[in-house]
């Protein structure tokens, strides 16, 4: 359990795990960072197929406080920043 002034790591990998997986992963790590009151996280896709790239943009959709998310690199697209709004 953490609480707000638990520390997050500042990036989740979820190469290699199962969709279902990696987006429950993903999201429990992004509510977590909110709460610990980090400025912004990467979450690690890889390439693959770009089913889990897809699931993270529609997964970043819904909470209110991602203010806005992007590819790490310009020229690729394998990590997201996810920047929060605070």
């Amino acid at each position: 359990v953490y609480t707000e002034t638990a520390a997050v790591a500042s990036r989740l990998d979820l190469r290699g795990k199962r969709y279902d997986e990696a987006l429950a992963a993903a999201e429990r790590y992004i509510d977590q960072a909110f709460r610990s009151g980090a400025p912004s996280v990467t979450v690690v896709t890889g390439h693959g197929t770009g089913a889990l790239k897809k699931g993270l943009k529609e997964l970043l959709s819904t909470p209110p406080y991602v203010r806005e998310h992007r590819p790490e690199r310009s020229n690729a697209d394998g990590a997201t920043v996810i920047e929060f709004d605070r």
